[in-house]
């Protein structure tokens, strides 16, 4: 890992720390549909029930939208601008665990829809589109996360995962292990933002949500 990333990082676990005891905190289960996050498509999504509470269900995927590749579905809480947070969720594939591609997306740093960060964890590693973190910047995007070559986190059944994303640009990705990243990045584009989940091209299912971090506007 290159010293940049592991400084960026080590940066982000003190100043995220002291932001413990003055934080804004966010959490929802869909036991009331989807809420307050909105839809890039509402008729692709409904809530199930999940026994105990709600799943937000991506039934269908979403279709491709020029100028860039991006992702194709997902719900954002919108008009909530989120700075120095913390972004927990548990989110499953709908695919089949035959397709290596299947994957779970996470929005982040969102400031409209070709303004913004996504993860792309994923059942495969290919260094170009697969397991990475990519920055959509108007009709461009580009790879940040490091290593360029992530171990393949994303498991069968449900996935336990954490963003972490500090306005100095120090971003963190953890699914499963949730005290080791497996990929992170340093960028500043955009220091904070709206939050949200989807798939790239594929169908899956979200739950328990909980942001933790300085909520800026709303």
């Amino acid at each position: 890992m290159h010293l940049s990333f592991c400084c960026a990082v080590l940066s982000f676990a003190v100043a995220f720390a002291t932001l413990r005891g003055e934080e804004d905190i966010f959490e929802f289960d869909f036991s009331e549909g989807l809420g307050l996050f909105v839809p890039l498509n509402p008729e692709n999504w409904v809530t199930e029930d999940g026994g105990v509470s709600g799943i937000a269900s991506l039934k269908t995927p979403g279709k491709h939208r020029p100028p860039v590749r991006r992702p194709r579905e997902y719900a954002i809480l919108e008009d909530k601008v989120w700075k120095d947070y913390e972004f927990i969720i548990r989110a499953q594939s709908r695919e089949d665990i035959s397709k290596t591609g299947r994957d779970i997306t996470l929005i982040f740093g969102y400031q409209d829809d070709l303004h913004f960060y996504y993860v792309h964890i994923c059942a495969e590693s290919n260094g170009r589109f697969h397991n990475v973190i990519m920055k959509v910047a108007g009709e461009e995007r580009f790879m940040i996360q490091e290593p360029a070559l992530p171990e393949v986190r994303l498991r069968e059944g449900w996935n336990d995962i954490k963003l972490t994303h500090l306005s100095t640009g120090a971003i963190s990705i953890y699914v499963g292990d949730m005290d080791t990243p497996f990929m992170v990045a340093c960028d500043t584009a955009y220091e904070g933002g709206v939050i949200g989940f989807g798939c790239f091209d594929d169908r899956g299912w979200f739950d328990d949500i909980v942001v933790t971090g300085k909520l800026v506007e709303e």
